[in-house]
């Protein structure tokens, strides 16, 4: 979100802005935040109801997702993973792309990893 965006409009007490954050592959809506005119424009929020958000910190490698995730905590940089029954099944006719951005986590079910 634009930070002029931001300023303009979630200082307003009659509106709420809300932010809504998540990717085509994942059935486009995966997180929800009420703004506020302070906040960094560039968060994302919380999880919506189904979806799960964990990050991959910048220091590991995505190759293998065996290790445990973690929870989003706000401020900690890294890939964001995204799992829950929304995440699609793969690109049609991409095998290699889709073995890049769709994996099966042992704990957390079939999870799309941001990464470019």
């Amino acid at each position: 979100m634009p930070r002029m965006i931001l300023e303009a409009w979630a200082g307003h007490e009659a509106l709420t802005l809300v932010n809504t954050y998540g990717v085509t592959e994942c059935c486009v809506y995966n997180a929800f935040r009420l703004m506020h005119s302070e906040d960094l424009p560039s968060l994302v929020g919380l999880p919506l109801p189904g979806n799960q958000l964990l990050l991959l910190p910048q220091d590991q490698d995505a190759g293998s997702l065996q290790h445990d995730l973690s929870h989003c905590v706000e401020g900690l940089e890294g890939e964001l993973i995204i799992g829950g029954a929304q995440v699609g099944e793969g690109y049609l006719n991409r095998k290699e792309l889709t073995a890049r951005h769709f994996q099966d986590h042992p704990r957390h079910g079939r999870v799309y990893l941001s990464r470019c």
